[in-house]
């Protein structure tokens, strides 16, 4: 008696991707996306039936024909058909055989496949494999590949994604035709927008302490991007997007990168791509530098309005002011939060006339 394979809605399976979520503290659940392959697959089912059928006919008529037309009068032509015809039949008939024989009695690989969304991460299962990530920490690369029918008609898109999981092991992902899950452009724009969500602020604060921020070989700082040793400044800068799957630099229609690269070659690439948009859009504002003021007392206080002044500086992003916020209450243990805001205010300046 063959032992029924695990399915992907199994009790025991289940269990074992909660218990991984709770161990890596990814919060509530949100979606699941599972590979459920039947265990005799319908589509090769008729397949296989109409080819069985379509090689009889041939044969039929093929062998029918050389009879009339041979000059004996016997069954030569009967021989010669299922001579050269019946080789052909077979080669169908054993794959087709083969393949039901596996439906039928093999192992189900793809039926204990699922993917488990939760609100800080994910967990992967594949039959005995149950592996969790978290989008604060993993490192996501990706590439996303149109498939075209003589460059006119596009016949697919193929997704291909690989993250680290909390172990620091590469996980890869891909959609149900390259063997992977189904409904790719669904989970795969989820895990985008949640490793950007989760990483965004991070990045931004890293920014906006003069720091430079490394997506492999790109790099930004909030005065230039570069790749490797080569740079061009902010100010240079019409647009930055993906073109034919390069993340490309432009002044105008001009490419400013003397090289190209790959998007699959950007860890966290939509990361980069809002870090980059974001200054983009900052520079092209008016500007708002002013006189330098006028010395005041070593302890600023802030105007009712400071806090609104932190988020325009640090482009709306509340996450990133009160981090600034904390910074300095850090710096200045008991001071109230007006004052805390008002030193945050006050640094963020003086970066800023110092970077130009």
């Amino acid at each position: 008696m063959v032992e029924a394979p695990q399915g992907y809605d199994a009790r025991a399976l289940r269990d074992r991707v909660r218990q991984a979520a709770y161990d890596a503290d990814l919060g509530a659940h949100r979606e699941v996306f599972a590979r459920m392959a039947a265990r005799i697959q319908g589509g090769m089912l008729l397949l296989g039936i109409a080819v069985a059928v379509f090689a009889t006919i041939v044969v039929a008529m093929i062998s029918e024909l050389l009879t009339r037309t041979d000059q004996m009068g016997g069954k030569a032509g009967n021989v010669i058909g299922l001579v050269v015809f019946v080789p052909l039949t077979l080669l169908f008939g054993v794959a087709f055989v083969k393949d039901m024989n596996q439906s039928l009695f093999g192992s189900a690989t793809y039926r204990a496949v699922r993917l488990d969304l939760y609100d800080r991460g994910l967990v992967f299962a594949h039959e005995d494999e149950v592996r969790a990530v978290r989008y604060d920490t993993t490192v996501l690369h990706q590439e996303h590949v149109r498939h075209m029918l003589y460059g006119v008609v596009e016949t697919k898109t193929t997704y291909d994604y690989t993250l680290l999981d909390v172990e620091g092991e590469q996980l890869r992902l891909q959609d149900y035709s390259q063997g992977g899950l189904p409904n790719a452009a669904r989970w795969g724009a989820v895990i985008q927008e949640k490793v950007t969500a989760a990483q965004l602020p991070a990045a931004v604060e890293k920014l906006y302490r003069g720091e430079t921020v490394v997506f492999g070989a790109l790099w930004l700082t909030r005065h230039e991007v570069g790749v490797g040793a080569k740079s061009v400044r902010w100010s240079q800068v019409h647009q930055i997007e993906v073109r034919h799957g390069d993340v490309c630099v432009f002044e105008g229609e001009r490419r400013l990168m003397p090289i190209s690269i790959p998007v699959r070659k950007v860890p966290n690439v939509h990361v980069f791509l809002t870090l980059a948009h974001r200054l983009l859009a900052e520079k092209r504002r008016p500007s708002t530098r002013r006189p330098a003021p006028r010395p005041v007392s070593t302890v600023p206080v802030a105007t009712p309005d400071g806090f609104q002044v932190l988020l325009r500086m640090v482009m709306k992003d509340h996450a990133a002011a009160e981090r600034l916020i904390a910074y300095e209450r850090g710096k200045l243990p008991g001071a109230d939060r007006a004052t805390c805001i008002a030193k945050a205010v006050e640094r963020l300046r003086r970066d800023r006339e110092r970077q130009g």
